[in-house]
């Protein structure tokens, strides 16, 4: 599986908040309760429209990744695999990209999950990232780039 991330438009925004809903809705509504108009303002307010991009394998839209650089490497927001493509490898080579192309040298990818996504968690440990602390239902995450070296695991 060949991975590409293909710049988001801002037209294309609306379509990347459904993806957004449909994956975290179920873990947001279990520990805050939905809120649609305090959702859209997260979403809108504190993303950056160049931040996002989709994942692209085989032709196809498979995910949608919301990420930042910074001097230290990367902060990503949000990693969604649409339904169909779940359980399919597709989030692993994502990440593998990113963390080959993206970062350099003693840099490192960040992120935070919710902890009672466990199938997010375990792939998220499964490719060495270390757990770094827990803020209320998440785990915040770490995987450093070490010389040499492509991927952790």
């Amino acid at each position: 599986m060949k991975i590409k991330l293909r710049p988001l438009r801002e037209d294309e925004l609306e379509q990347a908040f459904a993806h957004y809903k449909a994956s975290l809705y179920p873990f947001v509504e279990e520990h805050f309760g939905w809120d649609e108009e305090q959702q859209r303002e997260h979403f809108f307010g504190e993303f950056q429209p160049q931040w996002f991009h989709w994942l692209e394998s085989d032709d196809r839209d498979k995910g949608l990744v919301c990420m930042a650089h910074n001097p230290s490497g990367i902060t990503l927001h949000l990693l969604v695999i649409f339904e169909d493509y779940r359980e399919q490898g597709v989030a692993a080579e994502a990440l593998n990209w990113i963390h080959r192309n993206l970062l350099t040298a003693q840099q490192s990818c960040t992120l935070s999950a919710f902890r009672d996504n466990k199938s997010a968690v375990s792939l998220y440990l499964r490719l060495g990232y270390l757990p770094i602390g827990q803020d209320g239902p998440f785990i915040n995450l770490r995987w450093f780039k070490r010389e040499n070296s492509c991927q952790n695991a």
